[in-house]
């Protein structure tokens, strides 16, 4: 077997559990939040989040009345990367609705 047919049948193979966070991703703000203070590294968090496929939007994992110390998380929780999370969540106010 070719090495690029090999490569090829292994990015298209399922993965499961957390993966590593993009570099960079796109942040849109879907409604405003009413606070002004942004959350800082260390502080704790509650975040009520749903993982949606864009492809065909079956919704793959979400929580509600979650609890989150941005920055202690070695690893990801079920389908969200940790990473994915402190970056979203140090940009956000208390109330934002936010989609990456």
């Amino acid at each position: 077997m070719e090495k690029a047919q090999k490569e090829t049948e292994e990015a298209n193979r399922p993965k499961s559990g957390p993966r590593e966070a993009p570099g960079r991703f796109d942040f849109v703000t879907v409604e405003d939040g009413s606070g002004h203070r942004k959350p800082q590294m260390a502080g704790t968090v509650k975040v009520r989040y749903a993982v949606v496929l864009e492809r065909d939007a079956s919704l793959l994992e979400a929580k509600s009345d979650f609890v989150y110390v941005l920055g202690a998380q070695s690893q990801g929780v079920g389908e969200v990367c940790s990473q994915l999370l402190d970056g979203m969540l140090l940009q956000m106010r208390r109330g934002q609705v936010a989609s990456v």
